[in-house]
């Protein structure tokens, strides 16, 4: 990975970590609920928790397959969690 750690955060990290993740939601939102696998990302420090968050709701905007990932995974009692 190319980034760089400055103020307590890496930027392109954060964006790759949101791009795996949004993929990975993709590819599992067509599944039953009961068959779906649940997903949650660790980061090091606050600052970093932040900007992932703040990534994966810029680019989640309008996507209809991680809206139903998250729907699914909500209606088990589970959610997404940076």
């Amino acid at each position: 990975m190319d980034g760089a750690f400055q103020a307590r955060c890496n930027p392109a990290e954060a964006s790759r970590i949101v791009e795996e993740a949004i993929s990975f939601m993709r590819h599992y939102a067509g599944l039953e609920e009961d068959k779906i696998p649940s997903l949650g990302v660790v980061a090091v420090n606050l600052q970093q928790r932040e900007l992932i968050r703040q990534e994966f709701n810029r680019l989640r905007a309008d996507d209809p397959l991680v809206d139903l990932y998250l729907d699914k995974v909500l209606s088990r009692g589970e959610e997404f969690f940076v």
